[in-house]
């Protein structure tokens, strides 16, 4: 199937060449991280002569690999508005698990005994040590995440403003694969992958 092929029947579907990944922001590898670039197996480069010769049909598991590529390319904006979340949630999590093991702390009242007394002291050194900590994590994720979220909020809102809120709305694109279980299964019978 050919590129113009492809492009007819995407098109057929709605979906047109505005919604396409163009670039907003200059690149900068402290914020490139993920899959946005990958290289491909050398297996992927190689073809068969009917391939060469034009007779033959694209392998099926490389046309597998295009859509993968294609689908994260234009579920580009998903994917920021995920890793923001995990990333205030994360955040979040580590005040509210601070914020716990201070009211962790047994009040000294409940001390009738030396060894409750000592107990007591114990769990309260944990209790600070764990609260302390918590927050240092947090703190250093808002540091480490906070040129990410920013970037990620800018590019999110100049989007959603440039295609409007309609665009979280859009319908999902349905990929149909065919697969013929009866000749898989002769090629294991044979001893062939």
């Amino acid at each position: 199937m050919s590129l113009q092929a492809i492009q007819g029947e995407l098109s057929g579907l709605g979906l047109t060449s505005g919604q396409e990944n163009i670039p907003t922001v200059a690149f900068s590898r402290s914020l490139a991280l993920g899959e946005g670039r990958r290289t491909l197996s050398w297996i992927w480069y190689t073809v068969s002569d009917d391939e060469l010769l034009g007779t033959g049909e694209v392998h099926a598991c490389l046309r597998v690999e295009w859509v993968k590529a294609r689908a994260r390319a234009e579920r580009w904006r998903e994917e920021v508005m995920l890793l923001e979340e995990e990333m205030r949630r994360a955040i979040a999590y580590c005040r509210w698990k601070a914020r716990y093991w201070e009211l962790a702390e047994t009040p000294k009242e409940n001390c009738t005994t030396q060894e409750e007394f000592v107990l007591y002291e114990g769990v309260r050194v944990y209790a600070r040590r764990q609260a302390d900590y918590e927050r240092r994590r947090a703190l250093q994720w808002e540091d480490e995440w906070r040129a990410i979220r920013e970037r990620a909020a800018f590019v999110l809102t100049s989007q959603l403003s440039q295609t409007g809120p309609d665009i979280l709305a859009a319908p999902a694109l349905v990929v149909e694969l065919e697969l013929d279980y009866y000749d898989s299964m002769e090629n294991e019978e044979i001893g062939e992958p």
